[in-house]
C-alpha cells in the first residue's frame, strides 16, 4: 500500500469517527403561546364587528403598532368563558371590547427561558420535547402568573374576567 493510500484510509477513519460521536449540548426550548380566555363576556360584547386586538412592538410603551385582527366569529365560547386567541412572546397586545367598555393592555410576556441538554450526532439536534413556556405577563399593569391547563401539551393560559 502507497503512503498516500495510508493517509486517505487513515483521515477517512479518522473523520467518520470524530464526525458520528456522541455528545450532549444544551439546546434553547420551543417557544409555546400566551392563551387568551375571557369570562363573564356575552357573546355581543365579544362578536360586536369593533373588538379588536392590536400586537405592539415589545417594551414600546404601546406605541409602535405592528399589526391589528378583528375579534369576529372565530371565537369558542363555552358557558361564560371564551377562548378568544392566543398571542405569543416578542410583542405587546391591546384587546380591546368597545361593546363592554373593556381594554386589556398586555406586556412584558416573560418565558421561563429553560433548555435542556440533548444528544446530538453529527450537529444535528435529537428529538426532544421540551418547552420554554410563559412564565408571567403583566394585564393593565398588574403582574400574573401563568397557569399549564393540559399536562400533555404545555398551553400558557390567562383569564380576562369582565
Amino acid at each position: 500500500m502507497k503512503p498516500i493510500d495510508l493517509l486517505v484510509s487513515i483521515l477517512a477513519v479518522f473523520i467518520m469517527v470524530t464526525s458520528c460521536r456522541k455528545k450532549t449540548e444544551d439546546v434553547i426550548c420551543k417557544d409555546t403561546t400566551l392563551d387568551i380566555y375571557v369570562v363573564g363576556f356575552s357573546w355581543t360584547d365579544i362578536d360586536s364587528g369593533n373588538s379588536m386586538i392590536y400586537i405592539y412592538k415589545q417594551d414600546s410603551m404601546f406605541d409602535i403598532l405592528v399589526d391589528s385582527n378583528q375579534i369576529s366569529g372565530s371565537v369558542f365560547m363555552k358557558n361564560d368563558t371564551t377562548s378568544l386567541s392566543y398571542v405569543a412572546p416578542g410583542y405587546d397586545y391591546k384587546i380591546v371590547f368597545p361593546a363592554a367598555g373593556r381594554t386589556y393592555l398586555i406586556s412584558q410576556i416573560r418565558q421561563t427561558g429553560q433548555t435542556h441538554k440533548v444528544f446530538t450526532y453529527t450537529g444535528a439536534p435529537g428529538s426532544f420535547a421540551c418547552y420554554n413556556e410563559v412564565a408571567s405577563c403583566l394585564v393593565n399593569g398588574v403582574l400574573y402568573a401563568t397557569s399549564d391547563v393540559n399536562t400533555n401539551y404545555p398551553k400558557d393560559v390567562i383569564f380576562l374576567v369582565k
